[in-house]
């Protein structure tokens, strides 16, 4: 690529003229949006500079601009359309500044807009209308009010992770119709309602970290297919134990689950029956969810079984018929679970097993003959584990040399 300095900015050609032009002003202390700007750039870094207010003129005459940078400065007003000859914009980052509000006519003009980055912005209130990505997350939002009922149709991904929201109501995403990607994770979110997602007939994935006092209120996502819970408070966040969870529509899709709890000494209890509803659950991953190991029909329904993680569990008398129903997993990671021995997966069948974790646990001696039953292994991890190099593990040191 060729470079020619502006006054303000560096003009990168694709080796020849006539090629595309982007424009790099990262890093020069600009307190404004330079005058000189090319208006046949098709791309514009602005980013890490002491910009604070973005004016109608800033990008007059730029259609054909596919991609704008203003992330890292100290944006704290932008004009009403501002934005409004930007009709090639695809991607707007705007991450790191210090916005406290969207206004209506903010982004208009933004007609291919598909990628918009807020994120780590202190943000208040919005009010905006149709992208494809939108990151609000580590923002200070109270509420969103009705923005996200009737517009924003086509919007896929949506982050608004680590907020101030306490509460979500009744159908706050119903407009959301073509959403694919939702994170929800914060720390003090207290309740959704029951039909807080409805219509959300599209979501594959979301991601929520509540306080929640009824988690059940997560499961009436149709086609979900990766659900990951984290809750702070588990002594308070409780199924409601049911005689069978075959009604909740998302456990006939869901492939991927993470459930996890950070209460330090008070571990979450995740019911049999839950994991039973899941026949096509390929991924489970619990992190200081039981006190000791589950129940060895945990997993009787769930042959499709690939990956497991069960960590922060005391799992020192893990029967080995746990593992007889899944017998086609192939990653396993114990790790934090107080294991004092591998003796116990010689007799689980896991002859497709490929990848075992099992670190900062209480092994100090290992039997190598129970590498004979995984005969697949092509990974091992046993870090943080008080072995030693005694003569009771030569047999293990001899078959780690042979198996590098």
């Amino acid at each position: 690529s060729l470079a020619y300095l502006l006054k303000n900015c560096t003009i990168i050609y694709q080796e020849n003229p006539s090629a595309d032009v982007s424009l790099d002003c990262t890093n020069r202390n600009l307190v404004s949006v330079p005058d000189d700007l090319p208006k046949d750039a098709v791309s514009t870094k602005l980013n890490n500079n002491l910009l604070k207010k973005i004016y109608k003129k800033d990008f007059c005459g730029m259609s054909t601009l596919r991609n704008l940078n203003l992330s890292d400065n100290k944006i704290e007003f932008v004009d009403n359309e501002a934005f409004i000859s930007l009709d090639s914009l695809k991607t707007l980052d705007m991450k790191f500044n210090k916005l406290p509000k969207l206004t209506s006519h903010m982004f208009q003009g933004l007609s291919n807009l598909t990628m918009l980055d807020l994120s780590a912005n202190p943000i208040e209130f919005i009010h905006f209308s149709t992208f494809r990505v939108l990151d609000l997350s580590n923002n200070m939002l109270l509420t969103f009010k009705d923005t996200f009922k009737m517009t924003m149709t086509n919007l896929e991904v949506l982050d608004i992770s680590q907020n101030s929201m306490r509460d979500f109501d009744n159908k706050d995403f119903q407009g959301l119709k073509s959403l694919k990607i939702l994170n929800l994770a914060s720390n003090i979110v207290e309740n959704i309602k029951q039909n807080t997602f409805h219509g959300l007939n599209s979501l594959e994935v979301l991601t929520a970290s509540f306080l929640l006092n009824d988690v059940n209120n997560l499961f009436i996502v149709n086609q979900l297919k990766n659900l990951s819970i984290y809750l702070t408070n588990c002594y308070t966040s409780k199924f409601h134990h049911l005689d069978s969870y075959e009604g909740f529509p998302v456990f006939k899709s869901l492939k991927n689950l993470t459930v996890a709890c950070s209460s330090h000494g008070y571990p979450y209890y995740l019911p049999t029956g839950v994991l039973d509803a899941m026949r096509h659950l390929e991924n489970f991953r619990a992190i200081n969810v039981y006190i000791n190991p589950p129940d060895v029909d945990m997993f009787s329904k769930s042959p499709q079984l690939k990956s497991l993680a069960l960590l922060t569990t005391d799992l020192s008398d893990m029967d080995s018929k746990f593992f007889l129903p899944i017998s086609n997993l192939q990653t396993l990671d114990l790790s934090e679970s107080k294991l004092k021995s591998l003796d116990f997966l010689a007799q689980t069948n896991l002859t497709a097993l490929r990848y075992l974790k099992i670190t900062d646990s209480e092994i100090n001696v290992v039997n190598e003959t129970v590498f004979n039953s995984l005969p697949s292994l092509t990974y091992l991890d046993l870090s943080n584990n008080p072995f030693t190099c005694e003569c009771s593990n030569a047999g293990f040191i001899q078959w780690v040399l042979d198996n590098k």
